[in-house]
């Protein structure tokens, strides 16, 4: 018998190591898993994960109104990334959108960025501190497989 996975066992793989890179209380509930509303859409608002604060935070469609939320002090680089890895997890149990999770690395730098404001009397570092990225995963990343 042959020691190689088979694409089906490696794509299995995969998944289970990115499901399992979601925290527990992120995790949609069986009955949402195995019966999802025609309109996925509905889903953040009625899944009990995101708060009235991390809706509120990614219903802003403007990068740029986010990021001058965050330099005026309303939302920290933490609120709003919590509120998107929250989204974006919920998003793929839903549909299976992401290649990888950077949930921990962007909580470190999210950190970063608020002890950086915070030390610094409200300076920024760019004029996007604090907005989460996502991106194709032809990009390479150190440490991280890409396709």
């Amino acid at each position: 018998m042959s020691s190689l996975q088979t694409w089906q066992e490696k794509a299995a793989q995969k998944r289970a190591s990115i499901y399992n890179s979601i925290p527990q209380k992120w995790r949609l509930s069986e009955s949402i898993l195995k019966n999802p509303p025609k309109n996925l859409t509905l889903v953040p608002y009625q899944c009990g994960i995101l708060s009235e604060l991390d809706l509120e935070i990614t219903e802003i469609n403007d990068m740029e109104e986010l990021a001058h939320q965050i330099a005026n002090g309303k939302y920290t680089a933490v609120q709003v990334t919590e509120a998107y890895c929250k989204r974006a997890s919920i998003a793929h149990q839903l549909v299976n959108c992401l290649a990888e999770i950077f949930f921990t690395q962007a909580f470190e730098r999210a950190h970063y960025l608020d002890n950086y404001f915070q030390s610094t009397g409200g300076k920024t570092i760019g004029p996007f501190h604090g907005i989460p990225i996502s991106f194709k995963d032809q990009f390479n990343v150190k440490g991280i497989e890409t396709a």
